[in-house]
């Protein structure tokens, strides 16, 4: 063998061993991350969690059990997800476990929530969630915030969770949103 072929066979052997360490360590790194990711988020969600990357986006799928605060639980998970997600490009997933009254229940009120979610109307539709779920004897309880407005209803074993962004009905009408 010549001098000059062992030089390319020596060349193509680190070229070779350098990808794979490279590749390697980005497994490693990645894999270290996300179970990172995965342990903080069930701290604070108190419940199992699931990531999904789906092209650019990653999908997290909290499942919490009950919840006495689900404001304070979204909250706590997006500035989690927040400062430890480099691409920022997420979308948080709560699974609940609902009935189909509370289903049903939540069907009937939905005109009425996103509404207040649109118009800033909470004093009304916290007067339409008492008058319809004490009827079905559902416990609910409503927070509100600048950008969403949070809604849990529990009865029994049954719960169901609900984050929805609010939405300047001005903004709509000028095409900003």
């Amino acid at each position: 063998m010549k001098n000059h072929d062992f030089r390319i066979a020596v060349f193509a052997v680190a070229l070779l061993v350098s990808l794979g360490l490279f590749l390697g360590g980005f497994y490693i790194n990645n894999e270290l991350t996300t179970r990172s990711m995965k342990r903080g988020l069930t701290e604070l969600s108190g419940g199992p969690v699931q990531l999904e990357k789906q092209g650019k986006l990653t999908v997290i799928s909290l499942h919490p059990g009950k919840v006495e605060n689900m404001q304070e639980t979204w909250l706590a998970v997006s500035k989690y997800v927040g400062a430890d997600m480099v691409s920022g490009k997420y979308r948080i997933v709560i699974a609940d476990k609902r009935s189909s009254e509370m289903q049903n229940a939540f069907d009937y009120l939905q005109p009425a929530v996103y509404e207040a979610a649109a118009n800033s109307t909470f004093v009304s539709l916290q007067h339409d969630l008492d008058k319809y779920l004490q009827s079905k004897d559902i416990d609910y309880q409503l927070y509100i915030d600048n950008e969403r407005l949070y809604l849990q209803m529990e009865d029994g074993d049954y719960y169901l969770y609900q984050v929805i962004d609010r939405i300047d009905s001005k903004h709509l009408i000028d095409g900003d949103a």
